[in-house]
């Protein structure tokens, strides 16, 4: 999730997504979170805060904060 989150910020700064897959990193970044509504560093591992703000904020770079609401039916 770092890496998702330093990929977007490079290309956030840059104004160029050219040298990201937008739509594969939020696909991973939605299948990353977990049942608390916390997120993954990836996989089915245990969520935390700081795979958390990584995966937020770059779904806020990307323009696509929104793309992974709770999932409140796996509580």
């Amino acid at each position: 999730m770092r890496f998702v989150y330093c990929a977007a910020a490079v290309c956030y700064m840059l104004d160029d997504w050219s040298g990201m897959d937008v739509e594969l990193a939020e696909k991973f970044i939605c299948s990353s979170q977990r049942y608390d509504g916390g997120i993954s560093q990836g996989g089915s591992r245990e969520s935390h805060g700081g795979s958390t703000y990584c995966a937020i904020a770059a779904l806020r770079l990307m323009g696509r904060l929104n793309a992974c609401p709770l999932n409140r039916e796996a509580l």
